[in-house]
């Protein structure tokens, strides 16, 4: 896998979960990053700005003090560290399993709308959309293309 610039607390982000804790998982290897002078196009219709590291660096202080003072993020967290803590393979279903007849008694009676209202409110996905306001601001005002 590649890791991400931004992390967000989740039960799906410990080290008993992945390739490589399987069998025959392949050997990690690095590549070339994609920002290449061969890839980068500065200039016409494809032309797209590398993000530098102190955008990213910035982009993930921001989010870890948000993510510090969110109480959905902490009780994720305390419920991987408990789990860890007991010594014995994080089990997604464990971590989850009150979440998930909350989120089935839910199901039966939501519509679709209710359903988007549900997922908006997830702490990773309103994170997300923070990361995205803060990287959108970081950036320079660009003249829309035709005005």
């Amino acid at each position: 896998g590649v890791d991400a610039d931004v992390i967000l607390p989740s039960p799906y982000s410990n080290d008993e979960i992945g390739e490589k804790t399987l069998d025959y998982s392949l050997a990690p290897k690095t590549i070339e990053p994609f920002t290449s002078i061969d890839a980068y196009v500065d200039k016409g219709e494809q032309r797209w700005d590398i993000v530098e590291g102190t955008v990213v660096s910035s982009l993930r202080e921001h989010s870890k003090k948000r993510i510090d003072a969110d109480p959905e993020f902490k009780k994720i967290v305390d419920e991987i560290q408990k789990t860890k803590a007991k010594g014995k393979t994080v089990v997604l279903t464990e971590i989850l399993d009150s979440k998930d007849k909350k989120k089935e008694d839910k199901k039966k009676k939501a519509n679709a709308k209710k359903k988007l209202e549900e997922y908006l409110k997830r702490p990773d996905v309103k994170e997300a959309v923070n990361v995205l306001g803060d990287f959108v601001n970081s950036r320079p005002i660009s003249p829309v293309a035709g005005t």
